[in-house]
């Protein structure tokens, strides 16, 4: 009998094979499941329906403080596909210096 690594059974102990149900059969060799390729639809669904509603805030690169020394905002998405906990924020990072940081 060819016992399943974790990653392919639950934490299942056989004292005794004796106490198996008299129909069952004990297959000698198990090959694993395989992986689906493709993501379940259920993601697909959470995704469809995610927020859009996002406040950007634009940084330089040599920021050392880029909640406080951001240069310019923006908004995208819209307020209808917006959550509860929108807008989210999004930081941008633009090449340059930071005259607060300098």
């Amino acid at each position: 009998m060819r016992v399943l690594p974790d990653s392919y059974s639950s934490d299942i102990h056989f004292t005794s094979l004796s106490k198996l149900e008299p129909h069952l059969e004990v297959i000698p060799h198990v090959t694993p499941l395989s992986r689906p390729t493709h993501p379940p639809s259920i993601y697909t669904i959470l995704a469809s329906k995610m927020c859009e509603y996002t406040r950007n805030y634009y940084i330089y690169t040599s920021c050392v403080d880029p909640g406080a020394h951001y240069f310019s905002t923006s908004i995208d998405g819209s307020k209808d596909r917006q959550c509860a906990k929108g807008p989210h924020e999004r930081y941008i990072v633009v090449p340059g210096h930071c005259p607060l940081c300098s």
